[in-house]
């Protein structure tokens, strides 16, 4: 099981609030996904906890998972499911969400 990378015709921004990443701003060289919060609570809750955003933290887990995204630069390679990296693994945690971690 894995999440999709949302596609949306307008651009994407990742959520993170230190995060510049932004579809229409990707390059061909460096290119990103932008994957959805889990439905399930729990691992919408661990995800929120690794982000350290507290603006995210009161908001309902169902908002986060329609109209939130986080991109790709903030999963370790052994998260995706394939090469692409545009699909992660069920289970997958985000990790990076320093500011130090963010190379544009």
């Amino acid at each position: 099981m894995y999440n999709t990378s949302y596609n949306s015709p307008c651009g994407m921004k990742c959520c993170i609030p230190e995060c510049q990443s932004k579809r229409k701003d990707d390059s061909a060289l460096t290119p990103r996904s932008y994957f959805s919060f889990p439905k399930d609570s729990s691992r919408c809750t661990t995800w929120l906890e690794k982000c350290n955003c507290k603006s995210l933290m009161s908001i309902d887990p169902v908002i986060l998972n329609r109209k939130y995204r986080l991109c790709s630069l903030h999963f370790e390679d052994k998260m995706f499911s394939n090469y692409q990296k545009n699909r992660i693994k069920s289970d997958a945690i985000n990790l990076f969400c320093d500011t130090t971690m963010y190379v544009l």
